[in-house]
């Protein structure tokens, strides 16, 4: 089809990336943010072929397999644990012992993730009265120091990642993994650049690269897209459990939590 500019390209690359076709194109330069370019070998020639950062076949039934029993394992360690903060959280303040919120996962498909409840009854209705004050000056992220919606055994349990804990269900369900990254809220989603879409290529993790880097020390939203991608193109087993096991220091210090 000749030689498209550079916008056509990206069009061409977007539309075929979305509906899961590989793109070859003759040898040029690509700046397409959140597509990978490689070379391969066609009857003797080069070409580039573009693909975004993804898993596929085994990589999917394996990372299932150890979501799976790492999810149950994890659920039957813990068991004693929840049973006592629901307790505690039942009696502390008025409300429902489990917060549960609508996100976007994998493939743009919303799901309603489970945390034990650390907010005051109507939390979410004041979130915009609040965003000036979040740490983050990009509204794709929102987090607020000393946030007055936090029940004081809220700070406790967010400090820890206590709170967290019950995502195992979702890993249950399918709807999570252990690692992966963090899913983000509708209202989030809907200021998202198309090269932003790549966090869904994977389902979401209780736990993930972003993290274990700092959580909310990086600001920069375009280095957390960054972060996650480079992590989806490099997965491995092994990296998940590297991540899994640098997440144990991480909660113990506590670092960027609140």
């Amino acid at each position: 089809c000749g030689q498209p500019s550079d916008i056509q390209l990206e069009d061409v690359a977007r539309a075929a990336l979305a509906s899961g076709c590989q793109l070859l194109t003759l040898p040029r330069g690509v700046g397409i943010p959140g597509v990978e370019p490689g070379i391969v070998w066609r009857r003797g020639e080069p070409l580039v072929t573009l693909t975004a950062p993804t898993l596929k076949g085994w990589q999917l039934v394996v990372k299932r397999a150890v979501d799976l029993v790492g999810a149950t394992v994890g659920l039957l360690l813990l068991a004693p644990l929840m049973g006592i903060v629901a307790l505690a959280v039942k009696v502390h303040s008025p409300g429902p012992v489990f917060f549960r919120q609508e996100r976007v996962g994998w493939g743009g498909r919303r799901f309603r993730i489970f945390k034990f409840r650390t907010m005051i009854r109507g939390a979410e209705d004041r979130r915009s009265q609040l965003q000036g004050v979040s740490i983050y000056s990009d509204p794709r992220l929102f987090k607020v120091p000393n946030d007055p919606r936090v029940t004081r055994l809220g700070h406790v349990l967010r400090r820890t990642s206590i709170d967290e804990v019950p995502q195992l269900l979702n890993v249950l369900r399918g709807e999570m993994s252990l690692v992966g990254p963090r899913p983000p809220l509708p209202m989030e989603v809907e200021l998202y650049e198309t090269h932003h879409y790549a966090r869904f290529d994977v389902k979401p993790g209780i736990t993930g690269p972003w993290q274990v880097s700092g959580r909310n020390e990086i600001h920069d939203f375009e280095e957390v897209v960054a972060i996650e991608s480079a992590y989806i193109r490099n997965w491995s087993v092994w990296a998940d459990l590297r991540l899994l096991l640098r997440t144990i220091p991480a909660v113990f210090r506590m670092r960027g939590a609140f």
